[in-house]
């Protein structure tokens, strides 16, 4: 499995866990085009905050602090940031 897979999986995992609503094509992990935001992104928070009528930052804060939490199953990834948002990056 690759790390956009890996990481498209702990999303799941992680949205499954917290009971909310997504569509699998919103889950989308690709490379950024600027290394400042991180090797990998997706902007799933967007439509999760959405489907689910929950406010986005309260949504990133709690799925951060999960994602951080089982990082240690991702050797690959270093760090896990929140930016302009939306947008979960991965280091």
């Amino acid at each position: 499995m690759d790390i956009p897979q890996k990481i498209k999986q702990l999303l799941i995992e992680i949205i499954t866990e917290m009971a909310l609503v997504y569509e699998e094509k919103s889950l989308v992990v690709s490379a950024t085009k600027d290394r400042e935001n991180g090797d990998w992104s997706t902007n799933a928070l967007f439509s999760l905050a959405k489907v689910n009528n929950v406010n986005i930052d309260d949504l990133g804060s709690t799925m951060l602090g999960k994602i951080n939490r089982d990082l240690s199953s991702y050797i690959e990834i270093q760090k896990v940031e929140i930016k302009n948002k939306g947008f979960i990056n991965f280091y």
